[in-house]
C-alpha cells in the first residue's frame, strides 16, 4: 500500500514537470518572437500613444496570466482537484473523428469530481512524459471528449489539466500595431476615429461610470476631450458627429427592396436597424432580453440584400458566435463558420469550414490518396524503395494541402458573410480577404485591443452590439484593469459621447422581474413586452402577483481551505431545499391535473464564488434526485451572461462582521443576476451585510415595498 502511495506521489510529480516543461517551452518562444517583433516595429509605434498605452497593458495581462499558471504549478493535487483545474487517473482510448481530427475519450468509471472544464477549453492531457494539446469537445458525467489532433492516447493514469490561450494576446497586440498602420497610411476612417478619439483620461479608473445614474441622454460626461477630428478625408466634427454622418443613404427603391416584416420589429429595433445600415460606426445597446443578436441578424441580412459584402460577424465568445448564427438561419443567407468545430455547436457543424471542406470532391480523393501513401510507407522496403515510399508520401501531403488552400478560398468567396470569435478573425485563412462590413457582439465582454482583430480586417463599416451596463471584461492584471484595459472601445466610445441606440422592450422576464432593472438601471426606459412570461406556480411566492423572493439567511461566511475563495453553508443548504421544493411542487402539479402536463422548469443557480459554486454541486450530488439534475445548473455571475432560465436562484454568501461584499460591489454584477430569469427570481443573503451596499440596498428597499420577503 506504501509503495502504490509513493508511486502515484511520483507519477504526479512527473505530470506536473511535464506540464512545467510545457509551459517554459511556450514561453521561451513566445519571448523570442517577442523580443523580434518588438525589434522590427518598435519605432512606427512607440510614439503613438494609443499603442503606448495599450501595449504595456497586453504585456501586463499577458505576464499576470502566466504567473497564474506557473503558481498552479505548485500546487498539490487535491489543491487542483478542488479548485476543479485538473482530473486525475483517467482512462484512455480512441473515440472516433471530428472532420479529419482524432477524438480520445478519456473516463473513469465512476463519476467525475467536480471540475470547471467546458466545451471549447483548451486543456493538457499528461501522463508521465507525455503530454498532449487538445480541445474539449463533449463534457458528461463520466467522461470527457477531446479533440486531439493527430496524436494517439491510450492507457490508464492520464491527467487532464485547463490551460490558457496566449493566442489572443498575441493577436492583440499585432492588431493594435496594424490599426495605428491603417490609420496613419490610408484613408481607413474607421481606424482613423478609433485611433484618433484615443484619451486615456476616458478610461483611467477615476473616470470611469462607478454608477448608473444621470439621465439617458446624459452621453457628453467627458466632453472636456472630445476634440474636433479631422480625418484624412477632409471630414471634421465631433466624434459623435463623424458616427451619426450618412455614409451609405439608402434610395427610396432601396428600402423598399428590404422592409419586410416590420411587424415582428418593435420601434427602438427597427430604428437601430435602419441606422445602422446608414451609419459608419454604430453602437447598439441591448439591455437583458431586448433581442439585441436578433437585430443584428436582421440587420446583417439587410446588407446582404444591399450587396455590402464581403461581412465579418464577430463575437468575444464561441457560444456568442453561434448565437449568431443561429438567428441568421431564419433569413437563409447563405453563412459560414471559422473555428475549430470542437468550439461550434453541434447543431451548427453543418455550416463550419471543415464541414465543406469534408464533402469537397477533390478533398475526398487526395485525401485517399495520401492514405494510400501512408500504407506503402508502412511496409516493409530495402534500398530505393524507402526513399521513393518517402517522396510518394511527401507528395501526397503536399497535394492535400494545396487543394485544401484552393478549396478554401473558393468557399469563402461564395459567402456573403463568414462568422468567426474576435480572436478567431486573425486565423491566416482570413489574412487576404478585405470585409467592408464588421459586425461584432457582445462588444462590451472584451477589451478593446481584442475587438481590433476583426475591425483591421478592412472594415468601412462597423457595428459594435453590447450593454456597457452589463459585466465588463475580465481582467487579471488589477493595474492594467485600471489603466482601462477592462473599458471595452464600445463603452469607450460611448463615454466619448457617441449615443448609443438603446433597444427598449425587453421579452425575457416576467414584468415585475424587469421592473427594478428598468427603473435603477436603464433610467425606466426599459419597457417589457405584452407577451413576456407567466408567473412560475412552483414556488410559494411572498406576493403571489410578483415572482420574486428574498430568503433571509443569517449564516456565515467561510474561507475555502485554499484561502482564494468563500463558501456559505448555510446558504447552501437553503439553496438545496429550496430546488426540492420547487420539485416537490411540481410533482404535486402534476399529479392533480392530468389534463394539462408541463415540462419542469429550467433552474439556475448564480453564485458570485467559485468555492460556494462547488459546495452546492457536492450537496446537489448528495441529497438531490439525480433526475432533475439535468435541469439545474450552477455557474457564477460571469457564467451566465447572456443567458436565461425559468428560475433563479441567487446565492450572495457574504455574511460577516465587517460587512465586507466583494465582487457584489459592483452594480453590473447586480445587473446581470437578477436579469436572467424568465418566470421566478430567488435571492438566498444577509440583508445585514448586503445593505452596507448602495445598490443592493436599493434592490431590498425595492422587494420589501412590494411585498417580497420570504418568511420560513
Amino acid at each position: 500500500m506504501y509503495f502504490i502511495q509513493k508511486n502515484k506521489q511520483y507519477i504526479q510529480t512527473m505530470q506536473l514537470a511535464s506540464l512545467a516543461r510545457v509551459f517554459e517551452k511556450t514561453t521561451k518562444t513566445r519571448s523570442k518572437s517577442q523580443t523580434v517583433a518588438a525589434k522590427k516595429k518598435k519605432a512606427p509605434y512607440d510614439s503613438t500613444p494609443y499603442a503606448s498605452h495599450f501595449i504595456p497593458l497586453l504585456d501586463m495581462e499577458m505576464e499576470a496570466e502566466q504567473e497564474q499558471v506557473k503558481e498552479r504549478l505548485k500546487w498539490s493535487r487535491q489543491r487542483l482537484e478542488r479548485q476543479g483545474l485538473a482530473l486525475f487517473e483517467l482512462n484512455a482510448q480512441l473515440d472516433g473523428a471530428l472532420y479529419g481530427q482524432g477524438v480520445a475519450k478519456l473516463y473513469s468509471y465512476k463519476k467525475l469530481p467536480y471540475h470547471r472544464l467546458t466545451q471549447g477549453d483548451w486543456v493538457l492531457c499528461v501522463r508521465g512524459k507525455e503530454s498532449i494539446r487538445g480541445t474539449l469537445l463533449e463534457r458528461h458525467s463520466k467522461y470527457l471528449r477531446i479533440v486531439v489532433g493527430e496524436e494517439w492516447m491510450a492507457g490508464k493514469d492520464w491527467t487532464v489539466y485547463q490551460i490558457s490561450n496566449t493566442v489572443a494576446f498575441e493577436r492583440s497586440k499585432n492588431a493594435v500595431e496594424e490599426l495605428i498602420t491603417m490609420a496613419q497610411q490610408s484613408d481607413h476612417e474607421i481606424s482613423q476615429i478609433i485611433v484618433k478619439s484615443f484619451a486615456k483620461e476616458i478610461i483611467e479608473d477615476g473616470n470611469i461610470q462607478k454608477e448608473p445614474k444621470g439621465g439617458w441622454n446624459d452621453y457628453h460626461t467627458c466632453s472636456s476631450y472630445l476634440v474636433q477630428l479631422v480625418t484624412s478625408q477632409g471630414r471634421q466634427g465631433t466624434l459623435d458627429e463623424l458616427c451619426r454622418s450618412r455614409i451609405f443613404p439608402q434610395s427610396p427603391s432601396e428600402w423598399q427592396k428590404i422592409r419586410q416584416d416590420e411587424n415582428d420589429w418593435n420601434e427602438s429595433q427597427q430604428t437601430a436597424w435602419k441606422n445602422a445600415l446608414e451609419r459608419r460606426l454604430t453602437l447598439i445597446q441591448g439591455p437583458p432580453g431586448t433581442g439585441k443578436t436578433k437585430t443584428l441578424a436582421k440587420i446583417l441580412a439587410s446588407l446582404v440584400q444591399l450587396g455590402r459584402t464581403p461581412i465579418l460577424a464577430s463575437a468575444y465568445t464561441h457560444i456568442a458566435t453561434d448565437n449568431i448564427l443561429d438567428e441568421l438561419e431564419r433569413y437563409n443567407i447563405p453563412a459560414i463558420r471559422i473555428g475549430k468545430p470542437a468550439n461550434i455547436h453541434r447543431n451548427l457543424w453543418k455550416y463550419s469550414l471543415d464541414s465543406l471542406l469534408e464533402r469537397d470532391t477533390r478533398i475526398i480523393e487526395k485525401r485517399e490518396n495520401l492514405k494510400k501513401a501512408m500504407e506503402r510507407l508502412a511496409q516493409p522496403k530495402r534500398g530505393k524503395a524507402i526513399g521513393l515510399a518517402h517522396r510518394d508520401y511527401s507528395k501526397s501531403l503536399g497535394q492535400l494541402k494545396q487543394t485544401e488552400m484552393i478549396a478554401t478560398k473558393e468557399i469563402l468567396d461564395k459567402y456573403p458573410i463568414v462568422l468567426s470569435t474576435c480572436v478567431g478573425a486573425g486565423e491566416e485563412i482570413l489574412k487576404n480577404i478585405s470585409f467592408q462590413v464588421v459586425a461584432i457582439d457582445e462588444a462590451t465582454q472584451s477589451h478593446e485591443p481584442g475587438l481590433l482583430i476583426p475591425i483591421i480586417k478592412g472594415c468601412e463599416q462597423l457595428i459594435l452590439a453590447g450593454d456597457h451596463y452589463q459585466l465588463p471584461p475580465t481582467i487579471l492584471n488589477p493595474e492594467a484593469a485600471e489603466s482601462g484595459l477592462s473599458v471595452s472601445l464600445f463603452e469607450r466610445l460611448v463615454r466619448s459621447g457617441v449615443e448609443p441606440y438603446l433597444l427598449r422592450t425587453q421579452y425575457r422576464m416576467h414584468p415585475s422581474i424587469a421592473a427594478f432593472p428598468s427603473q435603477y438601471f436603464y433610467h425606466g426606459l426599459l419597457h417589457s413586452a405584452p407577451c413576456t412570461q407567466s408567473i412560475s406556480n412552483y414556488f410559494p411566492w411572498p406576493n403571489p402577483q410578483t415572482p420574486i423572493a428574498f430568503i433571509p439567511v443569517l449564516g456565515e461566511e467561510w474561507v475555502t481551505e485554499q484561502g482564494t475563495s468563500y463558501c456559505n453553508p448555510q446558504e447552501s443548504q437553503v439553496v438545496i431545499e429550496t430546488i426540492s421544493q420547487i420539485v416537490e411542487n411540481w410533482m404535486t402539479a402534476q399529479n392533480s391535473n392530468h389534463t394539462l402536463q408541463q415540462s419542469f422548469p429550467t433552474i439556475g443557480i448564480i453564485t458570485p464564488y467559485a468555492g460556494q459554486m462547488r459546495d452546492i454541486m457536492d450537496r446537489m450530488d448528495r441529497e438531490t434526485s439525480t433526475e432533475w439534475l439535468s435541469y439545474v445548473e450552477v455557474k457564477t455571475v460571469d457564467g451566465f451572461q447572456g443567458r436565461e432560465k425559468d428560475i433563479i436562484i441567487i446565492s450572495t454568501v457574504r455574511s460577516n462582521p465587517s460587512q465586507s461584499l466583494g465582487f457584489l460591489q459592483d452594480w453590473r454584477r447586480l445587473n446581470v443576476a437578477i436579469t436572467r430569469s424568465r418566470s421566478g427570481l430567488i435571492v438566498i443573503g444577509n440583508a445585514n451585510t448586503l445593505s452596507r451596499n448602495d445598490h443592493w440596498k436599493r434592490w431590498l428597499e425595492w422587494i420589501s415595498h412590494h411585498g417580497c420577503i420570504y418568511t420560513r
